[in-house]
């Protein structure tokens, strides 16, 4: 077990501020723009910690319902698993200890008001909070892909799909929201590590790491890294580095497809569609008919005689080739038709020889 996981159950030192009377002006500067990049990450931690809570009672709603039937189930366990993990993290109450952490801090330089700063005991307690959220955010993304993976594999075996579709929206949730509450965990912590370098040390504690790059998988390591820039502040004019996480960075949704726009020359209108399609409809219902005459007068041919008189009628094409049954086939074509049907015509065996021709 990480032995920084077991400072985090330390109780809290005692809230109070200590007066520096020769604290330069620059570097107070430097621990109040850190202040305020910490507190730009409020609204957005706030919102996600709600999100989560009502995905929390959700999930636990589904399995109190599913607990009877599925109690043994592997997946239903991993459930378990992930609600207690979330219950843990919800009663974590980091962002408090933040909170009033930061209050301890003037929101502004001033070289007439006495300064007076928090402790290091102080902040560093906060920092171990920050950690052991981190902490619990990797397991939350380790239980929910466990999860989602059981979820898929039920939806491919069909067996109660219903149930592990549900189970798989509620989780998908869980796990986009946290990966972004893990963002803005980092970035939190790496803005109070920039107030600790700064404060004056009172007693010597535990080391902490520079960043939460350990609990955070690979491709979000990367997007956090990518999107550290250099922005202005508005009130101080100074160059601040900050975590800039865009939409499409953090989901990764890929390049945007960019579609041909047809002039309105090339458009088609819809009369010449709704033509087009009773032209071909019309067509298809020509060959269906055509077909089915063809089949008709084949299939009333039971002997020999029926057959010469078939061809017997066929032969008056010469008169009216439209309305014969044959009149795809050219003139010599039809003498190879019949010529080949009268030598396949054997007394011996005439339903098979009928058959034959009707093939032919």
């Amino acid at each position: 077990m990480d032995p920084l996981l077991k400072l985090v159950l330390d109780p809290p030192p005692i809230s109070t501020t200590i007066h520096h009377p020769a604290f330069e002006t620059g570097i107070l500067k430097k621990i109040i723009r850190a202040k305020w990049k910490i507190k730009r990450m409020f609204e957005e931690i706030e919102a996600d910690l709600l999100i989560v809570s009502e995905e929390f009672k959700l999930l636990s709603h589904v399995l109190y319902k599913n607990h009877n039937r599925f109690h043994n189930d592997k997946g239903y366990k991993d459930l378990r698993m992930l609600e207690k993990t979330l219950q843990k993290f919800l009663n974590h109450k980091f962002l408090k200890s933040l909170t009033g952490f930061l209050g301890f801090i003037p929101d502004s330089p001033s070289t007439q008001m006495k300064t007076y700063l928090p402790t290091q005991a102080m902040g560093h307690h906060t920092h171990l909070q920050l950690y052991g959220a981190a902490a619990f955010l990797a397991r939350v993304e380790m239980l929910s892909k466990n999860c989602a993976l059981l979820d898929v594999q039920r939806l491919n075996l069909g067996h109660f799909w219903g149930v592990a579709a549900q189970n798989l929206a509620v989780v998908g949730r869980i796990w986009l929201v946290c990966r972004h509450l893990l963002v803005g965990v980092q970035t939190c912590y790496s803005g109070l590590g920039e107030v600790l370098a700064e404060l004056p040390k009172d007693v010597e504690n535990a080391r902490l790491p520079a960043n939460l790059f350990k609990f955070m998988p690979e491709d979000l390591v990367e997007q956090v890294q990518k999107a550290e820039a250099l922005v202005v502040d508005a009130e101080t004019g100074v160059e601040v580095t900050e975590m800039r996480v865009t939409v499409e960075d953090f989901l990764d949704i890929g390049e945007p497809v960019k579609r041909i726009k047809l002039s309105p020359q090339q458009e088609p209108s819809l009369l010449s569609l709704n033509k087009k399609r009773k032209k071909d409809e019309t067509t298809i219902a020509a060959e269906v008919v055509g077909t089915s005459e063809s089949k008709d007068a084949l299939s009333s041919i039971h002997n020999f005689d029926q057959m010469k008189d078939f061809l017997r009628e066929e032969t008056q094409r010469k008169v009216s080739r439209k309305s014969s049954l044959t009149s795809k086939l050219n003139q010599d074509s039809w003498k190879d038709l019949k010529k080949e049907v009268l030598d396949n015509l054997v007394p011996t065996i005439p339903n098979k020889s009928l058959k034959l021709c009707r093939k032919l």
